[in-house]
């Protein structure tokens, strides 16, 4: 947060999961420089590496990447300690932060900038040398770059925008748990950029975005970056295609993808038209082979643009914080509820008679036992395998019959029920 004098704070605040959010905690106060940090969860409670400068003195001892920890929820954190050579890399000082535990809980962190590229740094001992991802390239410029691990592999994975002439595009990198360094060469996404065998990339992309799944696989997400500019995709590292995911309704500027607990992903994007903006939201089923129905969220007031997108996820439930505004922005947070998808069997009837109608409620395929489904005053509750039936009479004159299913930590969702006119009735003569 810049203050009036110039200078710049750094505060955490908690989230409960009801998504309350508790008061501000102060991390650093009084920083010449501070830039986008890094947050870890670790055994002892919290960690952030953020890329800082106390103050304009070239000798200040607190300059580069720093990290300070906290218990979780209570307590001051700590005094910031330097985990990176003090001299020779100046983008760690300057450089937007991402980390990852390795598998024994040591941080592999990177910092990524404008005109430096994208360092790597294991632990926290400022003695160690970090590694220059860029140097391969034998040019500038890379950045936006993010980093997470494969459970159950333990290998870190770096992802990273390039924008040098003839290898622009997404790439993902295999990092060496034991040094930090490369483990393999940089593999481009497929179909984005000159690298992916694209036409080139938008050289303005937002942040990049991208999060191991639980269950496996490393997902990346880039709204943009190609015209049209109206496109958020995803990819699976390793696969030959993207999937998209949203289309049209203005400029995609900044995406993020988020795993659930049961290995379920959330994909948010945001869209910008008319002098505003919003964020869309879609879910996946389990097995992340199929997403969900969109929900739709109006974007903070008087905000034009979304720069970052984060999140956390329950099972049901998603924490999403937005980085909006306009020239400036400031985080904003609301809680997201999965979709219900509701389905009648059959979906029309006849007019003046009373059908039996079965009623299918689902998580992105997944039956959802105890949902309510309601119509006309009546109502009756899913079983195990999600569906509950209902009597409906039409009107003879046809129409619709609106259904409704409701289910705690879900988002209602309503079909209608069609009803064809009865055939006139004839009197008999005498």
């Amino acid at each position: 947060m810049q203050r009036a004098d110039g200078l710049a704070d750094l505060f955490e605040r908690a989230l409960a999961p009801s998504g309350a959010l508790s008061a501000q905690r102060p991390i650093l106060g009084g920083f010449a420089t501070l830039a986008n940090p890094a947050l870890l969860v670790e055994s002892a409670g919290l960690r952030v590496l953020v890329g800082a400068q106390r103050s304009t003195d070239t000798a200040d001892p607190l300059r580069g990447l720093l990290t300070v920890t906290a218990p979780v929820g209570a307590g001051a954190w700590s005094a910031p300690t330097l985990t990176t050579p003090p001299s020779g890399e100046l983008g760690f000082a300057a450089g937007d932060a991402a980390a990852a535990p390795l598998a024994d809980g040591t941080p592999l962190a990177l910092s990524s900038g404008t005109g430096f590229g994208v360092l790597a740094h294991r632990g926290l001992d400022p003695s160690v040398a970090p590694f220059d991802l860029q140097t391969p390239f034998g040019a500038c410029c890379m950045g936006q770059a993010q980093i997470v691990r494969v459970t159950a592999s333990g290998t870190p994975t770096a992802i990273y925008q390039s924008v040098i002439s003839g290898r622009d595009g997404v790439f993902t990198q295999a990092l060496d748990p034991a040094t930090g360094g490369p483990a393999g060469p940089p593999v481009p996404l497929p179909g984005l950029g000159t690298a992916g065998g694209a036409a080139a990339a938008d050289p303005v992309l937002a942040r990049t975005a991208a999060a191991a799944r639980v269950g496996g696989g490393v997902y990346v997400t880039v709204p943009s970056g190609l015209e049209p500019q109206d496109r958020t995709r995803l990819w699976r590292a390793g696969s030959a295609q993207a999937v998209t995911l949203g289309g049209g309704n203005g400029r995609h500027f900044s995406s993020t993808v988020i795993p659930t607990p049961d290995g379920r992903l959330w994909v948010a994007w945001s869209e910008e038209r008319d002098g505003g903006m919003r964020i869309v939201l879609r879910r996946s089923d389990p097995t992340a082979s199929r997403f969900g129905e969109r929900v739709t969220i109006t974007g903070p007031p008087g905000a034009a643009r979304a720069f970052a997108l984060d999140g956390s996820s329950q099972a049901l439930r998603l924490d999403l914080v937005a980085t909006a505004g306009n020239t400036a922005s400031q985080p904003s947070h609301t809680q997201v509820l999965p979709p219900l998808e509701l389905r009648a069997t059959p979906s029309r009837i006849a007019g003046g008679r009373t059908t039996r109608v079965r009623f299918t409620v689902t998580d992105v395929g997944v039956p959802v036992a105890g949902a309510r489904v309601s119509a006309r005053g009546q109502s009756a509750t899913t079983a195990s395998d999600g569906t509950a039936r209902l009597s409906l009479r039409g009107a003879r004159t046809g129409g619709s019959i609106s259904v409704t299913a409701t289910r705690t930590d879900y988002l209602t969702d309503t079909v209608k029920v069609d009803v064809n006119r009865a055939p006139a009735r004839r009197l008999a003569r005498r």
